[in-house]
């Protein structure tokens, strides 16, 4: 089986990504970054805005092995501290999405609005109106 293709590099804010050289780059200086946080990055940044289950990332980070949970959420948190807390956003029970915006060379990626997940609880804030005072 082949490997899917890969974009040679990822842009974000100062960040550069560079999957086939296994290469993070901030502001053009290299990141230090372990083997699964990177893998894990890869798997996020490729698809944005898109959740990504836990169940797949697991699948893609530890493939063929069975770890917890904790493993992934190890990892991360050493991406945040990286990359900064609102690049990567919790699905609570469901698993993370990359929010960040992504450009190819110089030219934006499209990445399409996250999809409205019908299953998932949501709220709606409406003006608040005194009635008690308005007879």
């Amino acid at each position: 089986m082949t490997e899917p293709t890969r974009s040679s590099s990822y842009r974000f804010g100062t960040f550069e990504l560079q999957p086939n050289e296994r290469r993070l780059l901030a502001s053009g200086e290299p990141v230090v970054l372990g083997p699964r946080a990177f893998d894990l990055l890869i798997a996020l940044v490729e698809r944005p805005g898109q959740l990504v289950t836990k169940e797949e990332l697991l699948d893609c980070v530890w493939p063929n092995l069975v770890v917890e949970e904790n493993n992934l959420q190890v990892q991360v948190s050493a991406l945040r501290k990286i990359l900064g807390q609102e690049a990567i956003a919790t699905i609570p029970g469901r698993g993370y999405r990359f929010t960040v915006t992504l450009t190819a060379g110089n030219a934006p990626l499209k990445t399409l609005p996250a999809p409205i997940d019908e299953n998932l609880p949501s709220i709606a804030v409406l003006p608040f109106v005194n009635m008690c005072c308005h007879l």
